[in-house]
Order: C-alpha cells, then structure tokens, then sequence
C-alpha cells in the first residue's frame, strides 16, 4: 500500500523542482536529463520524478511531458511503492 504523505514539499519549484504539463496537467516533479555515454557516443536519458498519483492516468508511448519548449514521449512508468513514480521519456 503506496503512502499517504503531502510530497510537495520536495517538488517545490521556487526551489529545485520543475513544473511541466503532462497531456492537459500541470504536474511539479524533478526533471532530469542525465549524460550517458554509450560506445563513445554521447547521449542522454531523461527522466521525470512525481508524485505516483499525478501519474495514474498516463498512458505510455502517447502521452506528452512538454517543459517549456521542450517535449518528450513518456516512454514508461515507474511507480516505486512509496508514493513516487519515476517517468523514462525520449526527446519527441
């Protein structure tokens, strides 16, 4: 059973984290665009940490995260177990 805590003190946007429209949704969360480097080539994996609730209703391979002017598919969803999901995303 996911917990019942107020996590947005940890996706604060005056402080570190981004607020970015997820389909018609204002979602606050930590965006992250990580530097991989794979046989030589530079690449990174974007990812979108929120709370698990506001990704319920997404729906994989078709829902757009857009951050500014910035878009991304949202690839899958990770719900972890403790009221957060983590969501992979790929530049659209």
């Amino acid at each position: 059973m996911p917990m019942v805590e107020d996590l947005s003190l940890f996706f604060d946007a005056a402080e570190f984290g981004t607020e970015v429209q997820i389909g018609s949704a204002d979602v606050l969360g930590l965006l992250e665009r990580g530097y991989h480097e794979v046989a030589g080539i530079a690449t990174t994996d974007p990812t979108f940490t929120c709370a698990a609730a506001d990704a319920d209703s997404v729906v994989e391979g078709t829902t757009q995260l857009v951050d500014g002017s910035d878009t991304y598919t949202i690839r899958s969803v990770q719900p972890d177990g403790t009221g957060l999901a983590v969501l992979l995303l790929q530049a659209a």
